[in-house]
């Protein structure tokens, strides 16, 4: 990152020369967590405060000064690209709406807080009311909004969380990377077949349902496990596998026109046309785009020691070297800064975490020669790798380009280490608690 950057948008041939009107523009820092597109300085802020609640949206926000600039929740879902935006007439400024109802939710489960609803009442600023013969179209809205938030995959609302096929890369946000990323579990009807949870909806499957493939909660119900299940088979196009459907076994999972169904090969539905069936049902099944297990909230952190013993220790640096040090409240201001990080999105993978010093900005955590040092990021592709972990259950941290190494404390000092190796840091003599991390508040 550096301000000398340039960001450049050239065109030639036909048109050179004249106008090009970008109609969305969005400029992305580092996120609180991986979903919600959440300013990181912002929503630590109000983590901070520790509310209890959280109103979506404000009241005059919601209202509006007349009835066609009030918050309409329908438009602020879906691709942002496609939202019309209103104005905001309550505080004076046009609203692209990129930031919508599901931002809002994220926000207040993000800090902490149990989100409260607001759904508009028929009444405006301006003090226009709304006659009750009028209302039925804002009472449905209110519900079609309460089963969005809260209503499973197979109601009309709440399938607006069915499954997709996007384009999923290494620069994708991390939100996409972890809609795209599954745990592969035995199949809830059979266990010589699979299920795929979400990977940040725990308890929620690929199942289908009049054919669509949608994300639904596990009621438990014999078709809903029946439903969530696939067979793997030899791909039907080649190398790769593909997905029997467990109840329908002459359907498979296929994407057609970006769309998830289980489909025949050939039959009157559009998603059942023979052409591409077998492409379209072939899947390569590989690493998951996300690569952290667990998520760890953005924001200044200290880390904590779990090793019986040394549960008074933290991670600090000390003459540029990782360590672990006893530090508590009490301790000096120096010694409790060099033992806070902020934890950021992974310099390499923006799924995983990178901790940069709190008294040294631009100073990171990296492993070198396996020792864990703080250094300056030179910006090299090898630097971010270095100093990306991917946070994994219990937590701990895995070396992002070392998969087989995570971050332990040996004898007092900070490695990248192995169950056993080589290097007498690998010693396997506690390696699960000398890897395992408690992620507090910071100590500075």
């Amino acid at each position: 990152m550096s301000t000398a950057n340039r960001f450049v948008i050239a065109a030639n041939g036909a048109g050179a020369g004249q106008s090009v009107w970008l109609d969305v523009v969005q400029a992305i820092g580092p996120t609180f967590q991986a979903t919600g597109s959440l300013r990181r300085d912002l929503e630590q802020l109000m983590a901070d405060t520790r509310p209890g609640f959280f109103r979506v949206p404000g009241g005059n926000y919601l209202e509006g000064a007349v009835i066609a600039n009030r918050f309409a929740w329908k438009n602020t879902i879906g691709p942002v690209e496609q939202r019309p935006g209103h104005q905001n007439d309550a505080w004076g400024y046009w609203s692209t709406d990129q930031f919508g109802l599901l931002n809002y939710l994220q926000m207040a489960e993000q800090a902490g807080a149990e989100p409260m609803l607001g759904v508009f009442a028929g009444y405006t600023l301006n003090g226009s009311v709304t006659p009750q013969g009028e209302m039925q179209q804002y009472v449905q809205e209110a519900l079609d909004e309460i089963e969005y938030v809260t209503g499973g995959t197979n109601t009309t609302w709440g399938a607006r969380r069915a499954a997709v096929t996007s384009v999923i890369a290494a620069g994708s946000s991390a939100a996409d990377k972890l809609d795209a990323s599954f745990v592969l579990r035995p199949g809830l009807a059979g266990a010589a077949c699979y299920s795929l949870e979400a990977r940040n909806f725990p308890g929620q499957y690929l199942r289908h349902q009049a054919f669509r493939v949608k994300l639904a909660a596990n009621d438990g119900s014999a078709l809903f496990a029946a439903d969530a299940t696939f067979c793997a088979a030899d791909g039907n196009g080649g190398p790769g596998v593909s997905l029997r459907s467990y109840n329908f076994p002459t359907r498979f999972l296929r994407h057609y026109n970006s769309e998830v169904w289980i489909a025949a090969n050939g039959g009157t539905a559009a998603y059942d046309s023979a052409t591409n069936w077998a492409a379209d049902t072939t899947w390569r099944i590989g690493t998951p785009w996300f690569r952290s297990d667990v998520s760890v909230a953005g924001g200044f952190h200290s880390l904590r020691a779990t090793t019986p013993g040394f549960t008074d220790r933290y991670v600090r640096h000390q003459s540029s070297l990782g360590v672990l040090s006893q530090i508590s409240a009490s301790s000096p201001v120096l010694d409790r800064e060099d033992a806070t990080f902020d934890v950021v999105p992974g310099l390499a993978d923006n799924t995983c975490y990178s901790f940069e010093s709190r008294n040294f900005p631009g100073r990171y955590l990296r492993h070198n020669d396996y020792r864990v040092k703080l250094a300056a990021s030179d910006g090299s592709a090898v630097f971010n790798a270095d100093a990306t972990f991917c946070a994994k259950a219990g937590v701990r941290f895995q070396s992002y380009n070392f998969p087989d190494m995570y971050l332990r404390h040996y004898n007092s000092d900070l490695w990248i280490a192995s169950n056993g190796g080589a290097r007498p840091s690998d010693n396997p003599a506690n390696y699960v608690a000398d890897t395992t991390w408690v992620v507090t508040a910071p100590l500075g």
